[in-house]
């Protein structure tokens, strides 16, 4: 036997707690935009004696030989930003794909050219710290 239960009224019920949307890829985005901003500006002084050296290659790299510092900050600019894009990418997709109609290309997209982005700082990042150290044995790859 079955006990006996009364309708409940939807009324009488307490509203549902409301879901905020989560923003925290945005704000990945926007920090990895920033550090990237800041960090190419600060680690650009690294080239500023290039002009002034141009076709004398052993003053260029005199001129550079101390800057190592600007080089593994350079590296450290590019990780962070490489990790924040990756979340501003992932959100992104998510974010997109809820508002656009199912089967859409432009979560995709977006996506993709993200990660296009994130190909080349770390490709980017790697070749220019190869060139730097490979500017200590500049007899080897200079004839």
């Amino acid at each position: 036997m079955q006990p006996l239960s009364t309708p409940v009224d939807p009324a009488d019920l307490p509203p549902p707690a409301a879901v905020r949307p989560r923003r925290a890829w945005a704000l990945a985005g926007t920090l990895g935009g920033l550090v990237g901003l800041v960090g190419i500006f600060a680690t650009a002084t690294l080239t500023a004696p290039a002009e002034e050296f141009r076709g004398d290659n052993a003053a260029y790299v005199a001129a550079v030989a101390d800057g190592t510092g600007h080089v593994w900050a350079h590296q450290a600019v590019c990780a962070v930003v490489v990790v924040c894009l990756a979340v501003f990418g992932a959100g992104l997709h998510r974010y997109l794909g809820a508002q656009e109609p199912a089967g859409s290309l432009v979560p995709a997209l977006a996506a993709t050219g993200v990660g296009l982005v994130l190909v080349g700082l770390v490709v980017g990042g790697g070749i220019s710290t190869e060139l730097f150290f490979s500017l200590g044995a500049a007899e080897e790859y200079d004839p």
